[in-house]
């Protein structure tokens, strides 16, 4: 289930990227919401997944809540910025595909003591 949600997004970042060079806006926004929604379903398969397999739950969250935070405030920072909307959507397009392929790798590689 996490892996189609990191597909959806990924798959609806790239269309939206896509979509903005060809100057469709309204379908890009179409798209970029649709990401959202794969987002966050792959952030609450993440959560339960880590909930169920880690011992040490608060610190996991904490430092997964602060890279995130991190990462949001450096997007925002470089949204205000950038007047080019289409280097945005192709960077967000890049950090999710190197996302879903790491994830991906993460699926077929087993960890030891698996």
């Amino acid at each position: 289930t996490c892996l189609a949600f990191q597909s959806l997004q990924s798959a609806s970042v790239i269309a939206a990227a896509l979509l903005v060079r060809r100057s469709l806006m309204a379908e890009a926004a179409f798209f970029c919401t649709l990401s959202r929604l794969g987002f966050w379903g792959f952030i609450l398969c993440e959560r339960t997944l880590i909930q169920k397999h880690t011992r040490a739950r608060v610190q996991v969250f904490t430092t997964e809540t602060s890279l995130t935070e991190i990462m949001s405030l450096a997007i925002f920072v470089s949204s205000l910025a950038s007047n080019n909307f289409q280097l945005l959507c192709w960077l967000s397009a890049a950090a999710t595909s190197a996302c879903s392929l790491l994830i991906g790798l993460v699926y077929l590689v087993p960890l030891k003591g698996e």
